[in-house]
């Protein structure tokens, strides 16, 4: 299968040309997509809503309007491509004491993961969602993710993403946030591995004290 992106960097500033990362272009071919057939969920998450990949009830909502960081070409191939995903909604005033943890495992027989994701924080929730990505060296794989993020007033997400993917690997990586009033979204990322691997966030911060740090 053929994979064609444009500007996935989408920077909000063009930086000096021979850092190479302004407009970047990513053109390569990726197994065929096939159903994910492992079940990435790894804990509990209780009486939340949870959906697979291929029955996103919520794209009649807001997040069809969130910008992403790795640009619209690539949010939209992921919706049209989806072969796994979580959707996770916090009920107002729960504070979730165990992380989710997610692990989505390629290889010979799962060799590409494009999973479309929502995580939302009901007013005064928290959560913590962790997602790990591995593979073994020797297998060619392909992920695409995409992850909607929304925390609601004095709300907090926490979000853990670590890439472990093989030297034969490609990674695009794709989050869009939005934080109403003292709405907080933290993310660290461990990118680790990949033969290449991208990654961008766009966060809203659409209320009054609103935040989001990210960390690497």
């Amino acid at each position: 299968m053929n994979l064609a992106f444009n500007k996935v960097n989408q920077l909000p500033v063009r930086t000096w040309s021979w850092l190479g990362v302004n407009d970047i272009t990513m053109e390569d071919t990726i197994p065929d997509i096939r159903p994910y057939t492992k079940n990435p969920l790894k804990s509990d998450v209780g009486a939340f809503e949870k959906l697979d990949g291929s029955n996103h009830l919520w794209e009649k909502d807001e997040f069809i309007s969130f910008r992403t960081g790795s640009g619209e070409e690539a949010a939209r191939f992921v919706k049209e491509n989806k072969n796994t995903g979580i959707s996770i909604q916090v009920p107002e005033g729960i504070r979730v004491k165990d992380p989710i943890f997610l692990k989505y495992e390629l290889d010979d027989k799962d060799s590409t993961v494009v999973d479309y994701n929502r995580i939302v924080a009901k007013e005064g929730s928290a959560v913590t969602v962790v997602m790990v990505y591995h593979s073994p060296d020797e297998c060619p794989v392909f992920h695409g993710g995409l992850t909607f993020l929304l925390a609601e007033k004095n709300a907090v997400i926490n979000l853990i993403q670590v890439q472990l993917l093989g030297d034969k690997a490609i990674h695009i990586n794709n989050i869009g946030t939005k934080m109403e009033n003292s709405g907080k979204i933290n993310i660290i990322q461990a990118e680790l591995g990949g033969l290449k691997a991208v990654s961008g966030i766009y966060s809203a911060l659409s209320g009054e004290n609103s935040k989001m740090d990210r960390n690497n």
